[in-house]
């Protein structure tokens, strides 16, 4: 379980792509979640410390298949928005609007 309650700070959280891209279930605060915008079937997304406290004893509960389906979720998202093959398709498209 890979737990990051960011309250302050700039820029994308690299260890939160590297936590997703290792298929490790995620809870973070929203400015944790910025620049890479995981839903709630990705991640546990909590505004305070109860309902970090309430996501962690849900991530508990969960059967391995549920927490598999879940991060196989987020990893699809790191994978479709922060890969090579993303980052050249992007960089191509943007060079040919230029």
């Amino acid at each position: 379980m890979f737990i990051a309650p960011i309250l302050s700070g700039a820029g994308m959280r690299i260890k939160v792509l590297e936590a997703a891209a290792c298929g490790i279930p995620l809870l973070h605060s929203p400015l944790a979640n910025l620049g890479v915008n995981f839903d709630e079937k990705e991640a546990s997304i909590c505004h305070n410390a109860k309902e970090f406290i309430n996501a962690i004893e849900a991530k508990i509960g969960k059967t391995e298949n549920e927490l598999m389906t879940e991060t196989k979720q987020a990893r699809l998202r790191i994978e479709h928005n922060f890969s090579n093959v993303s980052f050249l398709e992007n960089a191509g498209a943007l060079l040919t609007s230029l």
